[in-house]
């Protein structure tokens, strides 16, 4: 669960960064075992609903690929709190 995570988040210092500097840091959002999950997810194709070639839109090298829905649990709640 990744609310009380989001709720610790310090917003006023992130807000007055992204003014000041142009990026606001709020450290670790996810665990490492979060992380690896999502990683895992990566290559289950029926998971996604398209995928995109960067270099074919010139937007460097490498891939990226949009969920499906419904949404994995853990990648709805993010959406859903932040």
């Amino acid at each position: 669960m990744v609310s009380s995570a989001i709720s610790s988040i310090p917003w006023p210092e992130i807000r007055s960064g992204l003014w000041t500097r142009g990026f606001g840091r709020m450290g670790k959002l996810l665990t490492q075992a979060q992380c690896e999950e999502l990683r895992s997810l990566y290559s289950n194709a029926s998971l996604f609903r398209s995928r995109i070639d960067m270099e074919r839109y010139r937007f460097g090298r490498g891939e990226y690929q949009y969920f499906a829905n419904p949404l994995p649990a853990l990648v709805a709640e993010l959406r859903e709190e932040l």
